[in-house]
């Protein structure tokens, strides 16, 4: 009989040993910094819009592409959103995915769910998660003119890092115990740490 109480006690220690990891991996994560460490390959109807400030630096073909998306239903933006997490726990800081919302000029635009796990190493170790994003200006800017519809592709493609238009909120997720345990709210990403 003591042998079955202390095979019991086993398996339970061996079971409750990672969901206690876990609950550690999330408390720590809920102590990391996060931010959005930068904002690049801005790209629209698969035009590079590096080095473009306004609508005269597009060449002839790429310019008509453009009054032609201006003048259609749709003109997508497409770039990648890099979301650095820095861990200043002595331990170990991670999740299993987050949900995330994409605010332009304060206005929720695109959400969506990033189904990748992350571990951030301790003692001020950083991870980066890249976000692979796509908007229709069309939809942000109805009803508006061209520059203003231009002028979010412009603003990333300019400042890239600097720009003030955009931000993320996440609300990372942890798995413990085969139950997927969220962050109670979400955290609002900044440029800074």
């Amino acid at each position: 009989m003591t042998k079955i109480k202390s095979l019991a006690l086993i398996l339970l220690v061996a079971l409750a040993f990672p969901a206690c990891q876990a609950i550690q991996m999330m408390q720590n994560l809920l102590k990391c910094d996060f931010r959005l460490a930068q904002v690049g390959k801005v790209q629209a109807l698969g035009i590079d819009m590096t080095g473009k400030r306004s609508f005269t630096d597009f060449n002839l073909l790429d310019a008509g592409k453009v009054i032609q998306a201006l003048t259609g239903n749709q003109f997508l933006l497409n770039f990648v959103a890099n979301v650095e997490v820095r861990n200043p726990n002595t331990q170990a800081a991670g999740m299993n995915r987050m949900d995330w919302i994409l605010m332009v000029d304060n206005k929720e635009v695109l959400n969506g769910t990033l189904n990748q796990a992350l571990n951030v190493p301790a003692n001020n170790g950083t991870a980066v998660m890249p976000l692979n994003l796509s908007i229709d200006l069309k939809k942000i800017f109805a009803n508006q003119g061209r520059d203003e519809t231009l002028g979010l592709a412009f603003d990333l493609a300019g400042k890239g890092n600097d720009s003030n238009r955009i931000m993320l909120r996440v609300k990372p997720y942890m798995n413990i115990a085969g139950a997927e345990i969220p962050y109670p709210g979400y955290l609002n990403i900044k440029k800074e740490f």
